[in-house]
Formats: structure tokens, sequence, C-alpha cells
């Protein structure tokens, strides 16, 4: 009897093994896809697996975008526009707000004097904007330009309108006088309380509820407190005074019935912190405020807490 008759040989009728080919337009194998061709960038790679941001159906298989931003599959912030790419979106953030797209924050025209506000008028920020109040500055503060500042501790405005301090001075009691060793130094975004705590690497918390200078506090000391104003408020170790070396933490306390309207996502305040030393670029940490953030704490994690830095 002959070997290899009908039906009995490798490969005859019935009996035969197919080889997956990617390329050829058929689904086979371990293959997710096959659309005929073996280049990528189509949605159907050139290994016959599914892109991402695609999806891929039939034979040959045809495969279409996945639009994230129609889908809202996307992770765009609230405040960011997303933009349907290829396999893929673009989150960037919307006019008057700063970040990634993924995080935008609002951008405090006011605080940056990038504002339009004529003279006499005071410029208060809103959520990706501002507006021009024509309220009146109420003494001891004055409007210089667009801004209603304490021209006793205005750095920029230091008992005068447009009289700067130089970098290495802070403004004390009208005056520019040198910021000493280390400045912790805050701004706000419109009239109201805000409270700034400083905890040493020794765990010595200054603040409003001790002004220091003395042992409890390391050294540093708390300039004034504004409950009515913008600030700014400043914690500083004078030049006959070392900071201790090590982690300190910068909180903020922020409260509603010192504000209005009360804070919320749609009357925010926003703030500017300076870390300032001797030889050393100026530090800077910024936010908003959307709610009361009171607490007699200052450590990461507490609701108060706005960020860290090291000395020397």
């Amino acid at each position: 009897m002959g070997v290899g008759g009908a039906g009995g040989g490798e490969g005859g009728a019935g009996g035969g093994v197919v080889t997956p080919v990617c390329g050829d337009g058929s689904i086979t194998g371990a293959e997710a896809c096959d659309d005929g061709n073996t280049t990528g960038g189509d949605g159907c790679s050139s290994t016959c697996a599914v892109e991402t941001g695609y999806t891929c159906a039939g034979t040959p298989s045809v495969c279409a975008d996945i639009n994230e931003c129609q889908n809202g599959t996307d992770n765009c912030d609230t405040n960011a526009a997303c933009t349907n790419l290829p396999g893929s979106f673009n989150c960037a953030c919307n006019s008057g707000y700063q970040g990634d797209g993924t995080t935008c924050t609002d951008i405090d025209e006011c605080m940056l004097g990038v504002d339009d506000c004529a003279a006499g008028e005071t410029c208060v920020n809103t959520p990706g904007g501002f507006t021009c109040d024509t309220a009146v500055c109420a003494p001891p503060n004055m409007v210089c330009g667009s801004q209603c500042v304490d021209t006793a501790s205005s750095a920029a405005h230091c008992g005068s309108c447009d009289n700067a301090c130089a970098a290495n001075q802070a403004c004390e009691s009208s005056t520019c006088v040198d910021f000493g060793n280390l400045r912790i130094n805050v701004m706000w975004s419109r009239a109201g309380d805000v409270d700034l705590f400083v905890a040493t690497p020794n765990g010595n918390i200054i603040s409003y509820l001790n002004v220091g200078p003395n042992a409890g506090t390391d050294g540093g000391q708390l300039d004034a407190t504004d409950d009515t104003g913008t600030g700014p408020e400043s914690i500083f170790w004078d030049t006959a005074d070392m900071p201790p070396s090590g982690s300190y933490s910068i909180c903020l306390n922020a409260y509603n019935q010192y504000f209005d309207p009360d804070l919320s996502a749609a009357d925010p305040v926003s703030y500017i912190v300076k870390v300032q030393r001797p030889g050393e670029p100026t530090q800077e940490f910024s936010g908003v405020y959307t709610e009361d953030t009171d607490s007699t704490q200052c450590a990461p994690g507490t609701v108060n807490y706005v960020g860290s830095f090291d000395y020397p």
C-alpha cells in the first residue's frame, strides 16, 4: 500500500496546519487584528496587535480612532481643553490658568501685576480672569497702580507707591530693611484673614499664637498680622539669629468668616509664598483656597499645609 494516500498525508486536504501570516488580511492564531499590511500607526500594529487608542473589527480589520475627549475617558483638568489625536489626546489649560493640562491652577493676574485695571481701580482675581473694582481702598492701605496695598509692608511699594526695596530687603514699618538670614513671606488675592504658620526642624511652630522671637520659635518671629487686607505677613530670622538647619513646613490658615463672599470654587483666594535667603534665588509656593483651612498644626498632611523647604 502506498504511503501518503488521500486524506492521510501532511498538509493534505482536511489535515493541513495553517501558519498565521500578519498582514495577509486574515485573523488567525494569536492575531488580534489584521488590516492587510504590517504598517504600524494605523490602529493595527506591525505585529497585528490593536494599538492603544484604537478599536479594530472585521476581516480584513478596519480600525478606528477612539475619541477620548468625546467619550469622556480623558484625564484633562476641568479647566482645560481636550483635543483628540490619532490614538491619543492632548490637554491644554484654558486661558487664565496654568499647568500641564491634567492639572490647571488659576493665574492670579492681580498679584502678578499683569492686569489692565486703570489707576484708582482695584484688581480682584476671579477663576480664569479678574475684574477691576472701583471700591474705595480703605486706609492705611492706598492704591498703587491697580492694587490696594499696605505701603507699611509692601516690598514693591514701601512707604509710598513704586518705592521698591532691593532683592535682599523687606518692607518693615514703611522702611526697607535687610531680611536677615531667612524670611517666609505671604500675600493673597482678596481682602480677608490669612495666617502664616512655619514649623521649624525642631518641631516648633511660629504664628500669631507665638510670634517670637524666643526659644519656642527657635529665634524666628512673626512681623505682623493682617486680618482685613491682602498681606503681606512674614516670619523671619534677624541677622543676629541663626535658623536651625533642616526641613521647614509652611502652612496657611484661611478663614471663611473674614472673607466676603466666603471661600468657594466660584470665589477662591489665591496666594503666593516666597522664601528668601541671602545669596539664594527666591523660592515660591502658590495655590488657591476654595474652603476654610483652619488648624493650629503645621506639617505635611495637615489641612493647611502648603509645602516644605530645607535650610540652609
